[in-house]
Protein backbone atom coordinates (compact mmCIF):
# COMPACT_ATOMS: atom_id res chain seq x y z
CA UNK A 1 0.00 0.00 0.00
CA UNK A 2 1.25 3.13 -0.56
CA UNK A 3 2.02 6.53 1.79
CA UNK A 4 -0.42 7.51 4.48
CA UNK A 5 -2.00 10.93 5.21
CA UNK A 6 -1.07 12.26 8.73
CA UNK A 7 -1.88 15.62 8.70
CA UNK A 8 -3.85 18.59 6.01
CA UNK A 9 -3.99 22.08 7.37
CA UNK A 10 -5.29 25.15 5.39
CA UNK A 11 -5.15 29.01 6.64
CA UNK A 12 -5.80 32.57 5.51
CA UNK A 13 -4.35 35.71 6.54
CA UNK A 14 -4.21 36.73 9.76
CA UNK A 15 -6.43 40.13 10.75
CA UNK A 16 -3.74 42.72 10.37
CA UNK A 17 -0.73 42.03 7.74
CA UNK A 18 -0.83 41.47 3.29
CA UNK A 19 0.24 37.90 3.35
CA UNK A 20 2.64 36.16 1.17
CA UNK A 21 2.25 33.01 -0.73
CA UNK A 22 5.83 31.90 1.00
CA UNK A 23 4.45 32.76 4.67
CA UNK A 24 0.87 31.24 3.96
CA UNK A 25 1.94 27.92 2.96
CA UNK A 26 5.35 28.32 5.28
CA UNK A 27 2.33 28.19 8.23
CA UNK A 28 -0.02 26.00 6.69
CA UNK A 29 2.93 23.34 7.12
CA UNK A 30 4.10 24.30 10.16
CA UNK A 31 0.05 23.61 11.51
CA UNK A 32 -0.11 19.88 9.59
CA UNK A 33 3.73 19.08 11.07
CA UNK A 34 2.54 19.97 14.99
CA UNK A 35 -0.76 18.24 13.77
CA UNK A 36 0.99 14.96 13.49
CA UNK A 37 3.52 15.47 15.99
CA UNK A 38 6.33 15.58 13.55
CA UNK A 39 9.52 17.64 13.64
CA UNK A 40 10.71 19.62 10.49
CA UNK A 41 13.42 17.80 10.39
CA UNK A 42 11.29 14.73 9.59
CA UNK A 43 10.43 15.66 5.93
CA UNK A 44 12.61 14.44 3.33
CA UNK A 45 10.66 16.14 0.59
CA UNK A 46 8.74 19.68 0.31
CA UNK A 47 6.81 20.44 -2.93
CA UNK A 48 5.40 23.17 -3.71
CA UNK A 49 2.63 23.46 -5.97
CA UNK A 50 1.11 27.06 -6.00
CA UNK A 51 1.33 28.90 -9.32
CA UNK A 52 1.35 32.74 -8.28
CA UNK A 53 4.24 34.02 -7.38
CA UNK A 54 5.43 36.91 -5.73
CA UNK A 55 5.57 39.99 -7.68
CA UNK A 56 5.08 37.45 -10.75
CA UNK A 57 8.96 36.25 -10.57
CA UNK A 58 9.09 32.66 -11.89
CA UNK A 59 12.63 31.81 -10.57
CA UNK A 60 13.61 30.62 -8.11
CA UNK A 61 11.46 27.98 -6.83
CA UNK A 62 9.52 28.89 -3.93
CA UNK A 63 9.32 25.55 -2.36
CA UNK A 64 13.15 26.13 -1.13
CA UNK A 65 12.14 29.17 1.05
CA UNK A 66 9.14 27.15 2.21
CA UNK A 67 11.77 24.27 3.46
CA UNK A 68 13.20 27.77 4.96
CA UNK A 69 10.97 28.78 6.68
CA UNK A 70 9.82 25.76 8.38
CA UNK A 71 13.09 25.12 9.23
CA UNK A 72 13.35 21.85 7.54
CA UNK A 73 17.34 20.71 7.58
CA UNK A 74 18.40 23.84 7.89
CA UNK A 75 21.31 24.69 7.39
CA UNK A 76 22.55 22.33 5.24
CA UNK A 77 26.06 20.59 5.54
CA UNK A 78 27.67 18.44 3.08
CA UNK A 79 28.55 15.82 6.15
CA UNK A 80 24.55 14.81 6.68
CA UNK A 81 23.95 11.84 6.33
CA UNK A 82 20.26 12.42 4.63
CA UNK A 83 19.08 16.00 2.96
CA UNK A 84 16.09 17.27 1.34
CA UNK A 85 14.51 17.66 -1.53
CA UNK A 86 12.34 20.80 -2.26
CA UNK A 87 10.74 21.50 -6.04
CA UNK A 88 7.88 23.21 -7.47
CA UNK A 89 5.06 21.55 -9.36
CA UNK A 90 2.82 23.54 -11.47
CA UNK A 91 -0.17 22.28 -12.48
CA UNK A 92 -3.22 24.65 -11.17
CA UNK A 93 -5.92 22.96 -9.35
CA UNK A 94 -4.82 19.62 -10.47
CA UNK A 95 -1.34 19.55 -9.18
CA UNK A 96 -1.87 19.44 -5.37
CA UNK A 97 -3.01 15.82 -6.69
CA UNK A 98 0.39 15.19 -9.01
CA UNK A 99 2.74 16.12 -6.28
CA UNK A 100 0.65 13.77 -3.46
CA UNK A 101 1.36 10.50 -6.32
CA UNK A 102 4.99 12.41 -6.22
CA UNK A 103 5.26 11.93 -2.54
CA UNK A 104 3.34 8.40 -2.29
CA UNK A 105 5.79 6.87 -5.26
CA UNK A 106 9.01 8.49 -3.21
CA UNK A 107 7.57 7.16 0.04
CA UNK A 108 6.41 3.80 -1.19
CA UNK A 109 9.86 3.00 -2.48
CA UNK A 110 11.02 3.25 0.86
CA UNK A 111 13.77 5.66 -0.22
CA UNK A 112 12.24 8.47 1.63
CA UNK A 113 10.28 8.59 4.89
CA UNK A 114 7.68 11.69 4.94
CA UNK A 115 7.21 14.56 2.24
CA UNK A 116 5.15 17.62 2.77
CA UNK A 117 2.79 19.50 -0.42
CA UNK A 118 1.88 23.03 -0.31
CA UNK A 119 0.66 25.47 -1.60
CA UNK A 120 -0.98 28.99 -1.51
CA UNK A 121 -3.05 31.47 -3.34
CA UNK A 122 -2.37 35.35 -3.00
CA UNK A 123 -2.47 37.79 -5.31
CA UNK A 124 1.53 38.46 -6.63
CA UNK A 125 0.39 42.34 -7.28
CA UNK A 126 -3.21 43.38 -5.39
CA UNK A 127 -5.45 45.76 -7.12
CA UNK A 128 -3.12 45.05 -10.18
CA UNK A 129 -4.26 41.19 -11.25
CA UNK A 130 -7.08 41.40 -13.92
CA UNK A 131 -10.35 39.18 -13.58
CA UNK A 132 -8.63 37.81 -9.73
CA UNK A 133 -11.53 36.57 -7.33
CA UNK A 134 -9.72 34.02 -5.04
CA UNK A 135 -9.22 34.42 -0.99
CA UNK A 136 -5.80 34.17 -0.14
CA UNK A 137 -5.56 30.34 1.04
CA UNK A 138 -2.35 28.38 2.23
CA UNK A 139 -2.09 24.66 2.07
CA UNK A 140 -0.47 21.80 3.34
CA UNK A 141 -0.45 18.03 3.28
CA UNK A 142 2.09 15.63 5.17
CA UNK A 143 2.51 12.08 3.90
CA UNK A 144 4.26 9.49 5.44
CA UNK A 145 5.04 5.85 5.48
CA UNK A 146 1.78 3.31 5.03
CA UNK A 147 1.38 -0.09 5.35
CA UNK A 148 -0.78 -2.90 3.56
CA UNK A 149 -4.15 -1.31 5.47
CA UNK A 150 -3.97 2.23 4.41
CA UNK A 151 -3.01 4.10 2.16
CA UNK A 152 -3.10 5.51 -1.60
CA UNK A 153 -4.38 2.73 -4.04
CA UNK A 154 -4.53 4.73 -7.43
CA UNK A 155 -3.99 7.91 -9.31
CA UNK A 156 -5.88 8.64 -12.39
CA UNK A 157 -5.36 12.12 -14.47
CA UNK A 158 -7.16 13.21 -17.68
CA UNK A 159 -7.31 15.92 -19.68
CA UNK A 160 -10.09 17.24 -22.03
CA UNK A 161 -8.39 19.34 -24.60
CA UNK A 162 -11.32 20.50 -26.22
CA UNK A 163 -12.44 22.50 -23.44
CA UNK A 164 -9.03 24.31 -22.85
CA UNK A 165 -10.43 28.04 -23.47
CA UNK A 166 -12.46 27.75 -20.60
CA UNK A 167 -10.25 29.23 -18.38
CA UNK A 168 -7.04 31.14 -19.11
CA UNK A 169 -4.26 32.23 -17.13
CA UNK A 170 -1.36 34.55 -18.91
CA UNK A 171 1.00 37.17 -17.98
CA UNK A 172 0.69 40.25 -20.10
CA UNK A 173 2.37 43.41 -20.36
CA UNK A 174 1.05 46.77 -18.91
CA UNK A 175 3.19 49.25 -19.91
CA UNK A 176 6.74 50.01 -20.90
CA UNK A 177 9.52 50.29 -17.82
CA UNK A 178 8.66 54.42 -17.95
CA UNK A 179 5.44 54.50 -17.95
CA UNK A 180 2.91 56.27 -15.27
CA UNK A 181 1.71 53.01 -14.20
CA UNK A 182 4.30 50.85 -14.60
CA UNK A 183 6.27 53.54 -12.18
CA UNK A 184 3.39 53.56 -9.67
CA UNK A 185 3.20 49.79 -9.44
CA UNK A 186 6.59 48.93 -9.76
CA UNK A 187 6.26 46.13 -12.55
CA UNK A 188 5.07 46.27 -16.21
CA UNK A 189 3.46 43.08 -16.27
CA UNK A 190 0.26 41.77 -14.58
CA UNK A 191 -1.59 37.84 -14.77
CA UNK A 192 -5.01 38.27 -16.38
CA UNK A 193 -7.08 35.85 -15.47
CA UNK A 194 -10.62 34.78 -17.59
CA UNK A 195 -12.82 32.26 -16.52
CA UNK A 196 -15.75 30.92 -18.65
CA UNK A 197 -19.58 30.51 -17.20
CA UNK A 198 -19.49 27.45 -18.04
CA UNK A 199 -16.43 26.39 -16.71
CA UNK A 200 -17.07 24.50 -12.94
CA UNK A 201 -20.29 22.68 -15.14
CA UNK A 202 -17.74 21.37 -17.64
CA UNK A 203 -15.18 20.42 -15.27
CA UNK A 204 -17.74 18.84 -13.24
CA UNK A 205 -19.01 17.38 -16.33
CA UNK A 206 -15.10 16.21 -17.74
CA UNK A 207 -14.81 14.69 -14.33
CA UNK A 208 -17.94 12.05 -14.04
CA UNK A 209 -16.81 11.06 -16.98
CA UNK A 210 -13.30 10.19 -16.26
CA UNK A 211 -14.54 8.77 -12.92
CA UNK A 212 -16.62 6.29 -15.14
CA UNK A 213 -13.64 5.10 -17.07
CA UNK A 214 -11.71 4.99 -13.44
CA UNK A 215 -14.24 2.90 -11.82
CA UNK A 216 -14.27 0.71 -14.94
CA UNK A 217 -9.99 0.08 -15.03
CA UNK A 218 -10.00 -0.86 -11.14
CA UNK A 219 -13.46 -3.20 -11.40
CA UNK A 220 -15.06 -1.06 -9.02
CA UNK A 221 -18.36 0.19 -8.49
CA UNK A 222 -19.73 3.83 -7.53
CA UNK A 223 -21.27 1.93 -4.45
CA UNK A 224 -18.02 1.10 -3.23
CA UNK A 225 -16.83 4.30 -2.59
CA UNK A 226 -17.39 5.55 1.26
CA UNK A 227 -16.40 8.82 0.44
CA UNK A 228 -15.74 11.54 -2.29
CA UNK A 229 -14.41 14.51 -1.62
CA UNK A 230 -14.53 16.89 -4.44
CA UNK A 231 -12.27 19.54 -4.97
CA UNK A 232 -13.83 23.27 -3.33
CA UNK A 233 -12.22 25.06 -6.38
CA UNK A 234 -13.35 25.97 -9.08
CA UNK A 235 -15.90 27.49 -7.18
CA UNK A 236 -19.94 25.37 -7.65
CA UNK A 237 -17.36 22.45 -8.80
CA UNK A 238 -17.76 20.16 -6.07
CA UNK A 239 -22.57 20.46 -6.44
CA UNK A 240 -21.84 20.34 -9.88
CA UNK A 241 -20.03 17.11 -10.30
CA UNK A 242 -22.08 16.01 -6.76
CA UNK A 243 -25.22 16.24 -9.48
CA UNK A 244 -22.85 14.73 -12.40
CA UNK A 245 -22.64 11.30 -10.63
CA UNK A 246 -25.87 10.81 -9.04
CA UNK A 247 -24.26 9.64 -5.63
CA UNK A 248 -26.32 9.24 -2.67
CA UNK A 249 -26.06 11.35 -0.05
CA UNK A 250 -23.82 10.00 2.52
CA UNK A 251 -20.65 9.42 -0.44
CA UNK A 252 -20.29 13.82 -0.96
CA UNK A 253 -19.59 15.97 2.16
CA UNK A 254 -21.52 19.21 2.23
CA UNK A 255 -19.53 22.54 1.07
CA UNK A 256 -19.44 24.61 3.67
CA UNK A 257 -21.43 27.67 3.08
CA UNK A 258 -19.22 31.10 2.88
CA UNK A 259 -15.93 29.15 2.64
CA UNK A 260 -12.89 30.84 0.87
CA UNK A 261 -12.55 30.99 -2.71
CA UNK A 262 -9.52 29.06 -3.31
CA UNK A 263 -7.75 27.98 -6.78
CA UNK A 264 -4.76 25.84 -6.12
CA UNK A 265 -5.69 25.54 -2.47
CA UNK A 266 -9.24 24.06 -3.59
CA UNK A 267 -8.23 20.28 -2.80
CA UNK A 268 -6.83 20.78 0.54
CA UNK A 269 -9.53 22.92 1.54
CA UNK A 270 -12.02 19.77 0.32
CA UNK A 271 -9.70 17.18 1.99
CA UNK A 272 -9.26 19.06 5.59
CA UNK A 273 -13.57 19.74 5.52
CA UNK A 274 -13.69 16.03 5.83
CA UNK A 275 -10.17 15.32 7.63
CA UNK A 276 -10.36 13.56 11.28
CA UNK A 277 -14.38 13.58 10.89
CA UNK A 278 -16.36 10.55 11.53
CA UNK A 279 -17.43 9.75 8.25
CA UNK A 280 -13.59 9.65 6.82
CA UNK A 281 -12.43 7.56 10.22
CA UNK A 282 -15.32 4.82 9.11
CA UNK A 283 -14.77 4.88 5.24
CA UNK A 284 -13.23 1.83 3.58
CA UNK A 285 -11.84 3.79 0.03
CA UNK A 286 -12.12 7.72 0.17
CA UNK A 287 -12.00 9.32 -3.54
CA UNK A 288 -10.16 12.84 -3.94
CA UNK A 289 -11.40 14.73 -6.76
CA UNK A 290 -9.87 17.72 -8.64
CA UNK A 291 -10.71 19.17 -11.98
CA UNK A 292 -8.75 22.56 -13.16
CA UNK A 293 -7.64 23.94 -17.12
CA UNK A 294 -7.07 22.24 -19.75
CA UNK A 295 -10.05 20.99 -18.77
CA UNK A 296 -7.58 18.15 -16.61
CA UNK A 297 -8.96 16.14 -14.18
CA UNK A 298 -7.21 14.57 -11.25
CA UNK A 299 -8.40 11.25 -9.40
CA UNK A 300 -6.55 9.69 -6.21
CA UNK A 301 -8.02 6.37 -4.41
CA UNK A 302 -7.26 6.52 -0.89
CA UNK A 303 -7.67 3.07 0.94
CA UNK A 304 -8.12 3.04 4.55
CA UNK A 305 -8.44 0.75 7.53
CA UNK A 306 -12.24 2.05 8.51
CA UNK A 307 -12.92 2.21 12.62
CA UNK A 308 -15.67 0.29 13.23
CA UNK A 309 -18.84 0.77 15.79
Amino acid sequence: MGAIIEAVRTVQPRRFGRPGAIDLAARAARKALKAAGCHPSDVDVVINTGIYRVENIYEPALAPFVQEKIGANIPFSPDAKRGIWSFDLANGSCGFLNALQVVDGLVSSGKLRRGLVVTSDVEPFPGVTEGWEFDPVGGAVLLGPGDRDEGFAAFHFETFAKHSDLFESKMSWIGDGRSRLALRLRTNQAVRLRQDERYASWCAKCAAHALEGFLAQRALSLEELDLIVPSHSPAGFAEEFARAIDACAEQLPAVPPGGPNAHTAGPVLALESVFGSERYARARNVLLVAAGSGVQVSLALYAKNPVSG
